[in-house]
């Protein structure tokens, strides 16, 4: 799938985008990117179980405001995953669903009759939409390459979120049932993760103008995510609790993220 989607940007790129005069203003095309996401978590509850990773691919445009300066923008789908485990600090962490995929709300999980489950490790694959909006600073062109440096914001908005747990389901669906292994895949819970997501960064790359006005392009960037990424929910709205005996303690994800992204890209 996502090699249908890149080959359609190039053809759209490529013709809607595409023009002779080499000293354009305005130069549009396509890149991929790929990197790490460095997540840090704010919440004694959970663990950071490794790096996780980002794969984009999309549209690229970059307006010329001088001879050295130009904003830059463009649109991103995102493929991304995160890691985390469960605290053992606080004991085992469950949730329920009912039906196949979707982990229930606070509110609405009956007790003994929705699925119960203990997950430790959990690996998220979120989607999201991006727009970069940068100011990107250049020097003049040494032969056929010049080099730039950009910074400003990575804006993202969640398309969608898929959950795969390891843990384990209980054959009275209590707790203090027997525990039999089991690994819950593309699970679903809403309100986990917040819609809206930004990062303010920097990057450093390079521009290899070696046809006409088509240039191959390569970027290494740091982003440092300023909001976090996880909905911090009313307790009628979480899905996921320690038992404090015979107590329910629910409690929201709480973590922020960075992420070392290298960028390739080619401008029409």
């Amino acid at each position: 799938m996502q090699k249908y989607i890149l080959l359609s940007l190039i053809a759209i790129s490529g013709t809607a985008f595409a023009q002779p005069d080499s000293d354009k203003k305005f130069n549009a095309g396509v890149g991929i990117t790929t990197g790490l996401n460095l997540n840090k978590a704010a919440t004694k509850r959970m663990e950071v179980n490794g790096v996780g990773s980002v794969f984009c691919i999309g549209l690229v445009a970059n307006y010329d405001l001088s001879n050295t300066i130009a904003f830059s923008t463009g649109l991103d789908i995102s493929f991304e995953t995160n890691k985390i485990k469960s605290s053992a600090d606080f004991g085992k962490s469950y949730y329920e669903y009912d039906g196949d995929s979707e982990i229930e709300l606070n509110k609405d999980a009956v007790q003994g009759t929705s699925t119960l489950y203990n997950w430790t490790e959990r690996k998220q694959k979120p989607v999201y939409l991006t727009l970069p909006t940068m100011l990107a600073f250049s020097t003049k062109y040494f032969g056929d390459f010049k080099y730039t440096a950009k910074f400003g914001l990575r804006t993202s908005f969640l398309l969608g979120n898929k959950i795969n747990d390891q843990g384990f389901t209980f054959d009275n669906n209590l707790e203090s049932g027997t525990p039999v292994a089991a690994d819950n895949s593309n699970m679903e819970a809403s309100r986990d993760m917040i819609p809206i997501r930004s990062s303010a960064g920097i990057a450093f790359g390079t521009e290899w103008n070696f046809s006409g006005s088509t240039a191959l392009c390569a970027e290494l960037g740091y982003y440092y995510g300023f909001v976090p990424i996880y909905n911090q929910a009313k307790e009628e709205n979480r899905t996921l609790y320690n038992l404090t005996s015979p107590t329910r303690d629910y409690y929201s994800n709480n973590m922020t993220q960075s992420q070392l992204l290298f960028k390739v890209s080619v401008l029409f």
